[in-house]
């Protein structure tokens, strides 16, 4: 009788913890190919379902009769409806789904498609194979189902919330509309396709808590810092905030040497990043082989900070550290047992040299020569005018001063002619340092600290007199440091400052709020330009935590750090050594003195 009682529980315990394994399912959609000649065919979607769903299956354990693709005509409206509904029936509840979308997206805020068609302000729609402009009827556009047009906030949300109810739900949309919009700025990198998600329309539109459309509602770039996100069981991530270009790799681009893909095949930016973080060999931290969704995105940012640095958008996602729903974002959504706990590294090109292209203007009083001569020190590299490489920044030497700008194009700082000699080697150091220390925290860090810079649906791009902060959230109690490399390439501390920001740690699951309320504030004035912020967060209870506060502590007053600093080095070579487990965030700013 106690071998038929042992038997039994152990019979119940493995049926228990099959039973509490959650099933992972995917819908992958890509459209490269529209069956309307109008509508401009894409490189990448076709290409990115099909590594997405490889790596889902080769690394995540995902089955393969578990994955659903539409690609190109298989995409109909009908059929994505079909697909999502289909999703819901042969899930369960606590399953993890991911929905994925690549390719063409319109909203009220596309001047080309979207505001032509009148769709609603705080909504928009993804276009699917069949569109064809001559269905589109504006007194049906919320219901028909043959135009080609997939509204969120009418045909999508309602199917998403459904899902939502009893499932994880990722949400990834890498979608484009081509051609709509010209870059502000000249940069050597001109994008042959970009996807411009025009996120403000579309997330509103399908996550906000309001499901009546009328004229007056507000884009998201109007809306208060506390719109709520609508859903419980739901994350979503996007390749771009609002108004931003979010960039399509092409084949001639890759093949020219302009940009690179994970496998050489054309790719979306962002979606390129996030197969990048899925096929990675880093080590996974969490318990039991997993990833949560602030990991997942964690990682997906900072390789796109590496890898699609030239792309000038900024991947966000929903909903925010600062809502009451933000601790959904501790969950699992990725399982695996084939990845081992301890990996070989995988290299990120650390000693890779900093590359500086210099154009100069005809009317410009400056010396090619002279200029050049500063670019060897410390292995800068100056490259050849016709050479394919794309550069880390580009100085352009005008009739006034010398500007210098990152390979997306934004301004980084400027240099007035009697600045140079004694200013522009020095600023070189600072951008080499900045890249080698991105490219050592990719390779070091956990994922775990999460930071927002104000909404995220916002962007990065700010104006004189903005008040600016920025979320910060952790899964496990931490201390906090930041620094900032500001566009004159002056590096300092930002956090903390002094003993009460050593005793005011981040809580776990808890978001913090950097400067508090009761703080002084953060306000954008002069010099114009883009600065970084980069975040660290330590665990409280290491060993080595107030040791490396309090040297972080002893450089907070001073208002410029050499980058030879022995306490600077000595953080540095701590967090590169793998000693001491942190994880990090990088933040991007723009400033300008008018939008």
């Amino acid at each position: 009788m106690k071998l038929l009682i042992q038997f039994l529980t152990l019979t119940l315990l493995s049926f228990i913890s099959q039973a509490s394994i959650s099933a992972q399912y995917a819908l992958l959609m890509g459209i490269s190919d529209y069956d309307d000649d109008r509508v401009p065919d894409l490189e990448g979607p076709v290409h990115d379902v099909a590594a997405l769903r490889s790596v889902l299956i080769d690394r995540w354990q995902f089955e393969p009769e578990n994955i659903d693709t539409l690609i190109d005509s298989q995409a109909t409206e009908q059929a994505v409806l079909d697909a999502i509904e289909a999703l819901y029936v042969k899930s369960e509840p606590s399953d993890d789904l991911i929905i994925y979308f690549s390719g063409h997206g319109t909203s009220a805020s596309d001047p080309d498609l979207g505001a032509r068609l009148n769709l609603p302000d705080g909504t928009g729609a993804i276009v699917t194979s069949d569109f064809n402009p001559d269905k589109l009827r504006l007194d049906s556009l919320s219901s028909a189902t043959n135009d080609g047009l997939l509204i969120g906030r009418y045909e999508l949300k309602p199917h998403l919330r459904k899902l939502d109810k009893q499932r994880n739900v990722l949400i990834i949309f890498d979608a484009c509309f081509s051609g709509n919009a010209v870059r502000a700025v000249s940069s050597r990198y001109q994008p042959k396709q970009t996807r411009q998600l025009n996120l403000s329309a579309l997330i509103r539109g399908l996550f906000d808590n309001n499901d009546e459309g009328d004229a007056s509602s507000k884009l998201i770039s109007d809306a208060p810092e506390d719109v709520q996100f609508a859903y419980n069981n739901t994350v979503y991530f996007g390749a771009s905030a609002e108004k931003q270009l979010a960039v399509d790799f092409s084949q001639a681009e890759i093949d020219a040497g302009l940009v690179t893909s994970i496998d050489g095949k054309p790719h979306g930016g962002f979606t390129d990043s996030l197969l990048r973080v899925l096929s990675s060999t880093q080590p996974i931290v969490s318990a039991g082989h997993s990833l949560s969704f602030a990991q997942l995105f964690n990682r997906v940012v900072n390789q796109f900070n590496i890898h699609c640095d030239i792309c000038g958008h900024t991947p966000v996602s929903l909903p925010t550290v600062d809502e009451a729903k933000h601790q959904l974002l501790n969950r699992a959504i990725l399982h695996t047992g084939q990845l081992k706990a301890t990996v070989p590294r995988e290299s990120t090109e650390s000693d890779s040299p900093f590359i500086a292209h210099l154009t100069i203007d005809p009317q410009a009083r400056l010396d090619e020569t002279q200029l050049s001569a500063l670019l060897p020190a410390r292995g800068l590299k100056s490259i050849d005018h016709s050479a394919t490489s794309l550069p880390d920044v580009t100085l352009e030497a005008q009739a006034r001063m010398l500007e210098a700008r990152s390979v997306d194009g934004q301004l980084i700082t400027r240099f007035a002619y009697d600045e140079v000699d004694a200013e522009l080697s020095q600023w070189l150091d600072a951008r080499q340092w900045l890249k080698h220390r991105k490219r050592n925290d990719l390779l070091n860090e956990q994922g775990l600290l999460r930071v927002e810079f104000r909404h995220p649906m916002y962007g990065n791009h700010v104006t004189q007199g903005d008040f600016i902060h920025f979320r910060l959230y952790s899964e496990i109690d931490s201390s906090l440091l930041a620094f900032v490399l500001d566009s004159r390439g002056d590096l300092s501390v930002l956090y903390p400052v002094n003993h009460r920001d050593v005793a005011t740690q981040l809580r776990a699951n808890t978001s913090r709020r950097i400067p508090a309320i009761d703080q002084s504030q953060i306000q954008v004035t002069p010099p114009w330009g883009t600065d970084h912020v980069l975040f660290y967060a330590i665990p409280v209870h290491h060993k080595l935590s107030a040791e490396t506060i309090s040297s972080v502590l002893s450089m907070a007053n001073e208002t410029e750090l050499a980058y030879d600093d022995p306490r600077l080095q000595n953080l540095e070579s701590l967090f590169n050594s793998g000693k001491l487990p942190y994880s990090s965030n990088v933040v991007r700013i723009v400033a300008n003195p008018q939008p």
